[in-house]
């Protein structure tokens, strides 16, 4: 079965993972998701959209965690729940 993402699908995910991180983020680093994010030729509808649909329901487990993934998710972890 082929990828159900597009690939500005895949990089918007990739980049809103970093907000379910284990860690508290910084002003750069929360700086640098929305400039990826703004690249992207997805509204911020899309974007708001995919955050609450797609993503979060995929890394919510992540910050209810006891000992969550702080260094950064791979875009398997990611991508392939949202595909399946």
């Amino acid at each position: 079965m082929g990828s159900q993402l597009t690939p500005h699908e895949r990089a918007c995910s990739l980049s809103l993972s970093d907000l379910f991180l284990d860690a508290g983020l910084q002003d750069w680093q929360l700086q640098a998701v929305a400039e990826e994010l703004a690249e992207l030729p997805l509204q911020l509808e899309e974007i708001e959209a995919f955050l609450w649909k797609e993503v979060f329901p995929v890394l919510i487990w992540n910050l209810v965690a006891h000992v969550g993934q702080w260094g950064g998710f791979t875009e398997e972890e990611v991508c392939d729940p949202i595909d399946a």
